[in-house]
């Protein structure tokens, strides 16, 4: 769970719907898109409509996500 989302009430639920005024639901929004090639445009658009700051911030968060996935399954192998 990103850090940020403990206090908001979509993430808690985490149940399809996003609040993109909020970083965290975006992040979320992005863990849960399939593919690569989907996950990059909506960045690249995100990058046009909120500006890089905002941006590079989600893409941070979603990171830490991909993370926290990646030393779960090393756990989950060992």
């Amino acid at each position: 769970m990103i850090e940020e989302n403990k206090d908001c009430e979509f993430c808690k639920i985490d149940n399809g719907n996003y609040l993109f005024s909020r970083d965290c639901c975006c992040a979320r929004f992005i863990e849960h898109i399939p593919t690569k090639t989907l996950r990059v445009a909506w960045m690249n658009r995100w990058l046009t409509q909120f500006g890089e700051e905002r941006t590079e911030h989600i893409k941070q968060l979603v990171q830490e996500v991909w993370d926290a996935h990646r030393q779960e399954a090393l756990r989950k192998r060992i």
